[in-house]
């Protein structure tokens, strides 16, 4: 800069149009929007492919809304899921086996609580991450970053 007049060539490249997956984590990642039917572990958004840090935005449509999101891990590692809800409603979040159970769950009280868990994984093999309506509904995005480590 000189004189308060920037340099002719201050700025090359192209600009940056895709900041990432977010979440709050550093590095790059990718992200997913929720597809419906996403209500049990058979019809689960496969989040596999993604790479990590990664986000996973949707909705809790209804009351009774259930998203779920199907990840793999590897024996001894950890994968973080941490959710911004909107203050339309109040989510549960429960990270779950392949067969369903419940390993962990983060239930924080009230509409906008945000919800966060750690799992790390005892043997190789597929995980669900299962967000699901408490109280209230509508169509004010979520939005849970997904890390592994």
């Amino acid at each position: 800069m000189s004189n308060g007049t920037p340099d002719a060539n201050l700025y090359s490249g192209a600009p940056v149009t895709d900041c990432g997956g977010g979440g709050g984590g550093t590095g790059t990642g990718s992200s997913r929007t929720e597809t419906e039917p996403n209500d049990s572990t058979g019809t689960a958004n496969d989040i596999t492919g993604l790479s990590y840090p990664a986000t996973v935005t949707g909705s809790m449509k209804s009351g009774s809304d259930r998203d779920y999101y199907r990840l793999s891990l590897t024996s001894g590692q950890t994968a973080t899921v941490t959710c911004t809800i909107p203050a339309a409603y109040d989510a549960d979040l429960y990270f779950m086996n392949a067969g369903g159970s419940t390993l962990t769950r983060s239930v924080n009280n009230g509409k906008g609580a945000g919800e966060s868990l750690s799992w790390t994984a005892t043997s190789s093999g597929t995980y669900y991450a299962d967000l699901e309506a408490y109280s209230g509904s509508g169509s004010a995005t979520y939005s849970c970053g997904i890390t592994k480590s």
